[in-house]
């Protein structure tokens, strides 16, 4: 009986003991459940289940991995994974076959790139400074200034490819105006807010212009 109780305590130690983790650099893991997790590095994660996740770093989520609420100061790449709750990235966003069911937030420059090929997401809102300091919902303040016109980038943009490629709210550009593209095959019928919407079938005009390119 006492063996009984004593695998009882260890199994609910051991759970306890990973449902908040905090780690100071990259980390790894893999079909872990995780409450909070912190990650001070780069964060890889296959079958990754958390409730929270803050990230000092790129971040990249594979497999079957669902996060809940998300803060990202990096660059994120996803497939396959599914967040339920708000997230926010500073940084550029590449995602394949995944869902952001909440606000998805990104605090970038006026070159973002935000690509989502074949994923859902609902209200998208992305921050970009035209000039001096703006400061982000997180309070993290971004300096920019550019002098004539010919500085300026082309402006935040956020790619939406394949046909499986659906937002269900608006998208919202802050500072900078930007460009939605759609590619592939991709439909968009929401709101732009402060910017345009363009359509480019991207993979066919490479594969044109390498043909063009042959001799014949």
């Amino acid at each position: 009986m006492k063996k009984i109780i004593s695998l009882i305590v260890f199994a609910v130690a051991s759970l306890s003991a990973i449902e908040s983790q905090k780690v100071m650099g990259p980390a790894s893991y893999t079909d872990k459940t995780f409450d909070t997790l912190t990650i001070m590095g780069t964060l890889t994660g296959t079958g990754l289940t958390a409730a929270t996740i803050d990230v000092y770093g790129p971040t990249y989520l594979y497999k079957g991995s669902e996060i809940g609420t998300a803060t990202i100061r990096g660059p994120l790449t996803a497939s396959d994974t599914s967040f339920t709750g708000p997230t926010e990235v500073y940084g550029n966003i590449r995602a394949t076959d995944s869902d952001f069911k909440d606000d998805l937030t990104i605090d970038g420059d006026n070159s973002t790139l935000v690509t989502l090929e074949n994923t859902t997401a609902g209200p998208i809102h992305i921050t970009t400074p035209v000039s001096g300091v703006q400061q982000t919902s997180s309070g993290i303040s971004f300096s920019y200034v550019f002098s004539t016109k010919k500085e300026m980038p082309k402006g935040p943009r956020v790619v939406l490819k394949g046909n499986k490629a659906s937002i269900s709210g608006p998208i919202e550009f802050i500072g900078q105006p930007g460009t939605v593209i759609l590619a592939d095959n991709a439909t968009f019928t929401g709101k732009v807010l402060n910017g345009k919407v363009q359509k480019e079938a991207l993979e066919n005009k490479k594969a044109t212009t390498q043909k063009e390119g042959v001799p014949s």
